[in-house]
């Protein structure tokens, strides 16, 4: 009687053995720190910071299904691989052979998306898929050691469950994962001297010498705090916008650039590859609107009309279109849109806020991160804001 084809216990190379067996482990606790800090709400993973990729994978759409982190279900896929690894039979090789493709696609799928969709790179998620990747490796090993086992199948199943996770993820409503601080104090808001006081008395500012759209006539003043670069920055700023042309008499934005690269944030130990032209629009901007405060509006729409980042060589060009050369050079020059930038990163900098966007106001408490919807937001600011 052959072992290899009857015995169920079959023999495993310790190697491959301990191997999975440590690999698993590790994936089985990261997974489920990701997943507690999640779940938790306390903030980003050790290492990360507010203006780092980890908060915009984290907080993007593609890290959950519904209400649950993809880290949570990639638990028990560690867990059946760390069970083969202490006490493999060939009754499992189908299920493990399984569980290793689904961690090569999930890997394949979730860094594309970082790479590719988001331009963001979170280094603890990245640390997890190099750990799936060598579980599945060894866990594959495991099975080719044992009785012959089908292959077709436990791939075809891993690749329908990745498709149906994806098909999910792009149908839902992505989760609301804005952040609410403390509320300014609204009698500390507008001064004699025309001066707000906002984030707890961080960033003092007089609207009027600030970039903005919307009326300036409107009873009430939103401040937005964004960077160009930013995905979630774009979608808050199509809301507003939305909002605006629908109610344009109820409001009017302030714009507040907080550039998340490391060119003029010291906050930025390394610029995530999305951001890596932050500073310079924020820059271009500025200087339109200090150039030619009318066409601010709708340059500032040119900027986020497309989901990647603009160049900075296109920008310029576009700039040039509204203002001159002469104009465009000497607001680059004077310092006025360098320096508004560095007030901004000091008082994001000094708050408790961790994602970007910031939508502010005296007596409102700053709603920070992406709304749900533009419904969600509206609701907030209608409850919040506009009453």
């Amino acid at each position: 009687m052959s072992p290899t084809a009857h015995d169920d216990s079959a023999s495993r190379p310790p190697v491959q053995s301990a191997g999975l067996i440590v690999s698993s482990l590790v994936g089985t606790l990261v997974a489920s720190y990701l997943g507690f800090v999640s779940l938790s709400h306390r903030g980003l993973p050790l290492g990360c910071g507010p203006a780092g990729g980890c908060a915009e994978v984290l907080s993007s759409r593609w890290s959950a299904v519904g209400p649950v982190p993809v880290g949570v279900l990639a638990i028990p896929v560690y867990l059946l691989l760390l069970v083969a690894g202490l006490r493999y039979s060939n009754r499992l090789a189908p299920w493990v052979r399984g569980a290793a493709a689904l961690l090569v696609f999930a890997a394949i799928w979730f860094i594309g998306l970082q790479f590719v969709w988001l331009r963001a790179i979170c280094p603890w998620c990245m640390f997890e898929h190099c750990v799936g990747l060598l579980s599945a490796g060894l866990a594959w090993r495991l099975t080719q050691s044992t009785a012959v086992v089908p292959t077709t199948q436990p791939i075809v199943g891993a690749a329908g469950a990745l498709l149906v996770l994806a098909v999910i993820q792009a149908v839902m409503p992505a989760s609301d994962t804005t952040q609410r601080l403390a509320a300014d104090d609204r009698s500390a808001g507008v001064d004699a001297a025309n001066q707000v006081s906002l984030l707890q008395g961080s960033l003092q500012l007089d609207p009027r010498d600030e970039p903005q759209f919307g009326s300036v006539a409107a009873p009430r003043t939103l401040y937005l705090m964004f960077d160009y670069c930013c995905p979630h920055c774009r979608r808050t700023h199509e809301y507003l916008q939305a909002m605006l042309a629908e109610q344009p008499d109820a409001f009017n934005v302030v714009c507040l650039p907080m550039p998340r690269a490391a060119g003029c944030n010291p906050a930025i130990s390394e610029t995530e590859p999305r951001f890596q032209y932050a500073c310079e629009l924020a820059e271009l901007a500025l200087a339109v609107w200090q150039a030619d405060g009318t066409k601010f509006s709708e340059f500032d729409r040119w900027l986020f009309e497309t989901t990647a980042p603009r160049d900075p060589d296109a920008a310029r060009a576009q700039a040039l279109r509204l203002v001159s050369e002469h104009q465009l050079a000497a607001s680059l020059a004077d310092g006025t849109g360098a320096a508004k930038i560095r007030r901004n990163v000091d008082a994001f900098n000094a708050s408790q806020a961790e994602y970007l966007p910031v939508l502010l106001a005296p007596g409102m408490a700053p709603i920070v991160g992406r709304p749900e919807s533009r419904e969600s937001l509206f609701e907030m600011l209608q409850r919040d804001f506009l009453h």
